[in-house]
């Protein structure tokens, strides 16, 4: 045996404590796994800490036997490869080594490992490129991710713009496609006036998604757009549509305008379309209220030929009468003005309560979330809309608990944060929480993720006494977030072409807003100065776009100012939060158009939002609803007038009767001692023709 032989240690003589000053001076990461096991005791669920050295602990910021298992602290591991690569290792109990690039979990840097299985546990060896000045490749790849956010940022904020235009303007839009008419797109007005959902009808042919149109024209009024390329307009229309379960007439305003691609080649005809039936009847109603009018009026003419012909006979006791005339019609116009001041007061407040109610309805119709309210500490549904319907698969009903329509969801601790808002009167958030609902198509609950707010709602001693539920479903936000974790190294090659693609994206959102028949502005900054005005809100404006765009808005337009808007364009930009306009008068210097000064609106002021959530200007759609605003004042001015026609006719009716009884018994006794030779014109058995 040589010297050298005889100066190396045997396994069985090193010191006890060496091992912990290995681990303690490695400049390498070390950690002792234990794995989780399922029942058949070979795949590995997940990872529990033994211990962490020094190194380990200063590199992944956590103690030296941390509570949490592995995936709870670096759930991205999955997606990025690291815990397969450790399942791996267990499975075969031969040693293996990877590398990682791993910016999750706040971890950010290029990671060596090495793993070896002894005995029940997992031994991993590690080391990162953050002490270490980065390699031009590691940098390359960081400048590129950085490059595919900004990039996936900007596509996010054109689809979520163009969602907006199509999911809040307030007329029907719709797309077709092909010689077979495909529903590419339809919003949920369009849907509604075909009586179906978006999803019913999207992707078939029109004729087939709606067969009642089948025969009326539409179809013909379409295929003439593709094959000629010229809009057409179609004003007042009739339509025989589904309501209420049977075919009625319904009447329409609408817009089929071809659509083209980049090439110039048309993609389909668009349809903006708005429903005018009441606008229709209205009208209709007001020819009838003419004709009864006028017939009130011939009734009313013969009345007072006869009042004349009776007033000429009893000429010798008009002086008597006249007195008494004077005194009824006093008393009359007494209780006139009386009636017809309560009539006004009962129509503005069902004039006031029909817009609320329509207000109340637009606002639930257009808010992308599922809202419920539950009353008492059973949490008991009083209120919930088609969202929060559609969420939880069809299974909501008034006066039912929360624990009886959705059970699965008491097992997973909502029904007691719904106790603990109730208990203590204090709103809870949640954001992006996993939620196992059932769905009624598989049978099988079904993984969601939702972001929600319990808030209390208070009786009037300030007591709670139910709670509003507000829950947006962000499932499919999460799965794409997890999604593009898992690609993003494929996603370096596709940045140049969905820079292309989102070039391409932008010209035909900018194509859209141009040929976009509602009125459409963006109005960028605290001056909101005007960055995109279409034809149709300069039709509106009475202005040429090309002359207001670049200046601020109240600069270009210095006619609307002090009529509101400032106000509610500022609340806006302060809150984040859309504002609704209905029927909204305004003033506007478009004499020269030929158009009406006083114009009425309906427009959606929305914010518009950047990555950071920071607001930074807001988008302006809708449409000029004049025509019908003077329509339905015009029937009611007729209506008033009609009634108070009435209510004199039966006035004068009344005092005629009366008056009638009064001269019976006058000419009675003023000719008791002259019956024979009677001079009355009229014998006292023979009643006034009014009477």
């Amino acid at each position: 045996m040589t010297d050298l032989d005889s100066r190396v240690l045997p396994a069985d003589a090193l010191p006890e404590d060496l091992l912990p000053v290995l681990l303690a001076v490695s400049l390498t990461g070390v950690i002792l796994f234990r794995p989780v096991l399922a029942a058949n005791g070979t795949d590995v669920l997940d990872l529990t800490y033994e211990h962490l050295n020094p190194a380990a602990q200063r590199m992944l910021q956590l103690p030296a036997r941390p509570a949490g298992s592995f995936l709870t602290l670096f759930p991205h591991a999955r997606a990025t490869g690291v815990f397969a690569f450790y399942q791996q290792v267990w499975l075969s109990g031969q040693p293996a080594q990877c590398q990682a690039n791993y910016q999750h979990d706040q971890l950010d840097g290029y990671f060596h490992l090495a793993a070896q299985r002894q005995g029940p546990l997992l031994v991993v060896s590690f080391t990162d490129t953050n002490d270490q000045p980065r390699t031009a490749v590691e940098e390359a790849l960081r400048a590129s991710q950085a490059r595919e956010q900004q990039a996936l940022a900007a596509a996010e904020a054109e689809r979520s713009t163009l969602h907006a235009l199509l999911t809040q303007a307030p007329v029907a839009i719709g797309l077709f496609e092909g010689p077979a008419l495909r529903v590419a797109a339809a919003n949920a007005q369009m849907a509604a006036l075909w009586g179906r959902t978006p999803e019913a009808v999207v992707g078939q042919p029109l004729l087939e998604a709606v067969p009642e149109l089948r025969g009326q024209g539409f179809d013909e009024l379409l295929h003439r757009v593709l094959a000629t390329l010229a809009p057409v307009t179609g004003i007042e229309t009739p339509a025989q549509m589904q309501r209420d379960g049977r075919l009625q007439t319904t009447y329409y305003n609408f817009v089929y305008q071809p659509i083209y691609d980049v090439q110039g080649q048309v993609l389909g005809v668009v349809d903006v379309a708005v429903e005018v039936t009441e606008q229709v009847l209205a009208r209709q109603r007001v020819q009838e209220l003419h004709d009864e009018l006028a017939l009130a009026n011939e009734e009313l003419q013969t009345n007072n030929e006869a009042l004349l012909a009776a007033n000429h006979a009893l000429s010798a006791t008009q002086h008597d009468l006249q007195r008494l005339n004077d005194e009824l019609e006093t008393r009359v116009a007494a209780r006139t003005a009386e009636a017809r001041a309560a009539l006004h007061t009962a129509q503005a407040q069902r004039e006031q309560l029909r817009t609320q109610q329509g207000l109340l309805s637009q606002i639930l119709g257009q808010v992308p979330a599922a809202i419920a309210t539950l009353a008492g500490p059973e949490h008991r549904y009083t209120f919930f809309n088609d969202q929060y319907q559609e969420l939880v698969g069809e299974r909501t009903a008034l006066g039912r608990t929360v624990a009886e329509v959705v059970p699965e969801v008491a097992a997973q601790g909502f029904v007691e944060l719904l106790d603990q808002v109730y208990a203590t009167g204090q709103p809870y958030r949640g954001t992006e929480m996993p939620l196992l609902l059932h769905n009624p198509a598989t049978g099988h609950p079904a993984p969601r993720y939702i972001d929600f707010i319990y808030q209390p709602l208070f009786d009037g001693q300030q007591q709670p006494q139910g709670i509003l539920a507000f829950i947006v479903d962000v499932t499919d936000k999460v799965l794409a977030q997890r999604q593009a974790d898992t690609l993003q190294a494929a996603m370096l090659a596709a940045v140049r072409r969905q820079n292309q693609e989102r070039a391409t994206q932008q010209a035909e959102l900018q194509r859209i807003f141009e040929q976009a028949p509602v009125a459409i502005a963006i109005l960028r900054g605290p001056t909101l100065v005007v960055e995109l005005a279409n034809a149709a809100v300069g039709r509106i404006w009475g202005r040429e776009p090309a002359n207001t765009l670049g200046r601020p808005y109240f600069e270009a337009l210095p006619d609307t100012a002090g009529q509101g808007f400032e106000q509610v364009l500022a609340e806006v930009l302060r809150t984040g939060q859309p504002f609704t306009l209905t029927e909204a008068p305004v003033a506007l210097a478009r004499a020269h158009t030929g158009q009406p000064t006083q114009a009425y609106v309906n427009f959606v002021f929305q914010p518009l939002l950047d990555d950071e959530q920071v607001v930074t200007g807001v988008i302006a759609i809708g449409i000029e609803v004049t025509e019908q605003v003077l329509a339905r004042q015009q029937v009611q001015a007729l209506n008033e007038a009609l009634q108070a026609t009435n209510a004199t006719l039966g006035d004068t009716n009344t005092r005629l009767l009366r008056t009638n009884t009064d001269l019976d018994t006058f000419v009675y006794t003023a000719s008791a001692g002259a019956v024979a030779a009677s001079c009355c014109s009229w014998p006292i058995s023979v009643r006034c023709p009014m009477v």
